[in-house]
Parts: structure tokens; sequence; C-alpha cells
């Protein structure tokens, strides 16, 4: 791990670094550990309760290194070099850094196979998490060949984004009021297993769910489903009662979809074929999908989404941002390495563009938040603070900056939004450059920039502390009206107008 001495950009820099772990047990008493880690060797001592000293380490430190110290290159080389060795590490593990499936003749995958190569990869890393305690999900197993551990670090960022996608998941199936039946559409949606807590969330409750990828993995990941009852149970009591369009699954709950999202044609055809409704609330989901395509290509995902439904819809986007730092170019060259190229990065490289995209796709309302503020503010702190004691995590500084390079953006459109519905931070109306629109529901929006964040933030708005005021864009195309009994408590009444419809109100 590279250090700067003491905080300074400048003066040595040094490619040693001696860990302390200090562990309590009960009240009274405490072990520690010194841990000197070195070429991928370790050399651990206990140390007596109070003594965090490192003399206990002294002499095989000594016998590792030799007589000589060794001292890590300058500044200004790691730089010209793209970012030191931590920098690198820290992206490669968040990454997934082991080597993508290979050719039959040997050597890494690229383009579409080497893009698809990466569900496998979340998938373990998402496994890990969930052996960890990070959180619950009895599906994913079935749909790994392995199991993997990964770093505390991965552990945790994976966590922060499963519950962030789920909690605007939950709060979309709350804004959907009795008689109208929500419609989930998974966009790359690889070996996600968002379907199976979608299912367990709902209950008796009619829902839709569409799975939407390239042919050859909706393919693969049919037979897995029907390969395990644990499975295939979820949706029928009995296997051959299962309906399959061209080897793909089309239950009432679950209808799979082959198609290239590049190719809108097709992809509309599909999706219609397999009983989309356009009349009823959509929630459109990517994880990391869309910055695998070029910007005009997702453009036209946007575009298309934000106009295949009439009735109120949502879109739920995570991807990665700040391409331009030093961790940021790291972090395109590891991908670039692997066959990945985050094509549509250069484009929209930041928060501010991402929101003026949406907002030109369509899209009415906005809010978008990197994954340091998902973590603070938009999920459930009090699991976070159970999150934070399964793992000894001493990676606070590189977790930091690792999450401030991913975001979260929900945006919601109505058959009412207009551009005049919107306001500005300072509630004067949409500005000329599209950005820095309050919540819809409340013009009181501030722009501020978090205290030692990176700079790329300012233009964000920065979010309530209330996560349902952050999220409150999903539930926007209702109406408010003041509650007399508790003001922080909204109604939101559905506007007149949509077909089948009669308007109720629904209580948050």
């Amino acid at each position: 791990t590279d250090r700067q001495t003491d905080g300074r950009t400048d003066g040595p820099r040094f490619d040693l670094c001696v860990r302390v772990s200090h562990r309590v047990s009960g009240f009274h008493s405490a072990t520690s550990k010194l841990r000197f880690e070195k070429d991928g060797e370790a050399i651990e001592a206990p140390v007596p309760a109070g003594d965090l000293s490192v003399t206990p380490l002294a002499g095989a430190i000594k016998q590792k290194l030799g007589e000589r110290g060794k001292r890590g290159t300058g500044a200004t080389e790691r730089k010209r070099d793209g970012g030191s060795e931590g920098e690198k590490k820290m992206s490669s593990g968040i990454h997934d850094s082991f080597p993508l499936p290979q050719q039959p003749g040997g050597g890494p995958l690229s383009g579409d196979l080497a893009v698809q190569g990466t569900t496998d990869d979340a998938a373990l890393s998402k496994l890990s998490a969930i052996n960890a305690g990070y959180y619950e999900d009895p599906f994913l197993k079935h749909f790994c060949s392995r199991a993997a551990r990964r770093s505390p670090l991965i552990n945790r960022g994976y966590y922060a984004r499963v519950a962030g996608m789920r909690k605007v998941i939950d709060l979309f199936l709350d804004a959907v009021p009795p008689g109208m039946t929500p419609q989930l559409v998974n966009l790359g949606a690889g070996l996600d297993t968002t379907f199976f807590y979608v299912n367990s969330r709902c209950g008796d409750r009619p829902f839709v769910f569409f799975e939407v990828d390239f042919p050859e993995l909706v393919a693969r990941k049919s037979m897995t489903i029907l390969r395990k009852e644990a499975c295939w149970s979820v949706l029928a009591p009995n296997k051959d009662d299962i309906p399959q369009v061209g080897g793909l699954i089309r239950t009432d709950k679950l209808r799979m979809v082959g198609a290239d999202l590049r190719d809108l044609q097709k992809l509309e055809g599909e999706v219609r074929g397999a009983d989309f409704s356009p009349t009823q609330p959509t929630l459109f989901f990517c994880e990391c999908v869309l910055v695998y395509m070029k910007g005009e290509q997702s453009d036209q995902v946007l575009r298309w989404a934000s106009s295949l439904v009439h009735a109120p819809s949502s879109i739920c986007i995570y991807e990665q941002c700040n391409p331009d730092d030093a961790f940021g170019r790291v972090m395109v060259e590891n991908l670039q390495s692997r066959g990945c190229a985050l094509l549509g990065l250069k484009d929209y490289p930041s928060i501010a563009s991402q929101r003026r995209r949406l907002r030109t796709a369509g899209w009415a309302f906005c809010r978008i938040c990197d994954m340091n503020d998902v973590y603070d503010k938009m999920i459930d702190q009090s699991d976070v603070m159970r999150i934070q004691r399964l793992e000894l995590f001493d990676e606070i500084e590189e977790w930091r900056l690792i999450q401030s390079h991913y975001f979260i953006a929900v945006a919601v459109t109505s058959p009412q939004a207009s551009q005049a519905e919107c306001t500005t931070v300072n509630g004067s109306g949409p500005s000329a450059e599209g950005e820095g629109y309050a919540d819809p529901i409340s013009s009181q929006g501030h722009e501020t920039a978090a205290a030692g964040r990176e700079s790329s933030r300012a233009d964000e708005t920065e979010p309530p502390e209330d996560t349902a005021e952050f999220l409150r864009p999903l539930l926007g195309v209702w109406t408010p009206q003041p509650n007399s009994v508790n003001p922080r408590l909204l109604r939101y009444e559905i506007p007149p107008g949509i077909p089948g419809v009669e308007p109720k109100l629904l209580q948050e």
C-alpha cells in the first residue's frame, strides 16, 4: 500500500505498510496483532494489550527486507505511470480483479463476450457479500459455478449497490396503488436475481418482471432456473407447467426477453411480444449496462424507455462516473485491459452530464447521488451499522474514493409531466443548462458540496436527510396534498386520465 507521509503532497513515499489491528474482547481485555505484508507474503505477531510498538516484528522485518531499506518512487513518476500501485489495487479490487473467461484457444475475451462475462464476475462478488452476511439472497448461489471470497471493501461495495437498488424498487412498488399492476424491466439482467427478491416482497400481489439481455445469456439463465427446483418452484408447482417461448421462460410473473439493447427495433418487438403493457406503471432499471454502450446508443435506449409507457414510469441506473481523476483513469484502463471498454463514460463523465442526458431523453424529474450519499443517507442506517460489524474494515479512505466513482440515478416521467413542472435550485424555473433541479415535490433544494468530497459533486443538490424525500421523484407523478395530522406525511392522488383507473388516494 502506498502512502504519502503525514498527508503531504511532497516527501518520500513507501512501498511498505505495517497495519495494527486492535480488537476488544468484552470490556476489560484487548488483544492486538501486527501484520507486515510484502510481495504477497505476510508476517504476524501478537502484541500485549496496550503495546502497539513495532518491536515484536522488528527482527522479522529486517530478515525479510535484508539490511537495505527500500523506498518507493517519487510522486511525479507515479503520476506518469497512471496512479499508484495502491490506486491500481483498489480499482482492480472493486472490479473483481480475477481473469474473465478465456477463449477456447486461450487469451482474454473482448467486445460483447467480455461484457457478458462481467455478469459472472458480479454474481461471484455478490455471492461473497451474501455468504459474509451482508444481505440475504438464497437464490444467487444456484447461478454461480463456484464461490469466491472477496475483501471486506468489495463486500461492502456490493452491499451498498444492492441495498440502494432495492430501496428504489421498494419505493416504486409502494407507490403503485391498488388496481394497477407494477411492471419491472431489468435491462441487461445477466445473472441478477432481483426477480426473486420482488417475488418474495410482493407475495400474492400481482406484478410482471421482464428480464432483457443478449439471447444467449437469457437462454442460459432460463435453463439454470429450470434445472434448479429451488428456482422453478417459485414459478409453478410443476416444472412442466412453466410456459416457454423459444426456450425462454414466459410466465405470468417472469418474462425473459432475448434482445440486444442496441437493436431498438428488435428490442421493442421482443418486449411487446412478451405482453408488455404500456398502460401500467413501469420501473426500468439497469446496473453497469449503458456505460458499455456508445453514448448515442444508450441515449436511444433511454428515449425508447421514456416513450414506451403511457402510464407513469421511472428508471433507476447504477453506473460509473468521474473518469478523469487519478483513480478514474486507472478504473477505465483496468476494464479496458480486460476487454470491457467503458464506451459511454467519455460522453457522460459527471453527475451533471448524466442529469442532462436523462432530461433530454424525456425523463421529466431526475435525482442523482454518488454512492457515498447512497450509503450515508439513502439506505437503512440501522442495517448499515449491522454490516459494519461483520468484518474488520480499515480501508475507509479507499472506500470513500471508490464510492465517489459510482452513482445511482432515479428519474421519472408522467403523461402530465412537463418542463414547466420542474424548479431549479433557487426555485426560479429550469436552467438553460438543465442542471440543479430540485425535488419536484419541494422547491426548497439548495446547492452545496459536501465537505471533503470530490469537486465534481458540487453541481448536485444535496439530498435531504430523509431518504423518502430523496427518492420522492418516484412518487412525484402523484399530486401532493398536505396531511392535516402530520405535515411530513403526504397523500398522493392519482391524476385523472389513466385508462381504466379510478382516482384513489395512496397514504404514505
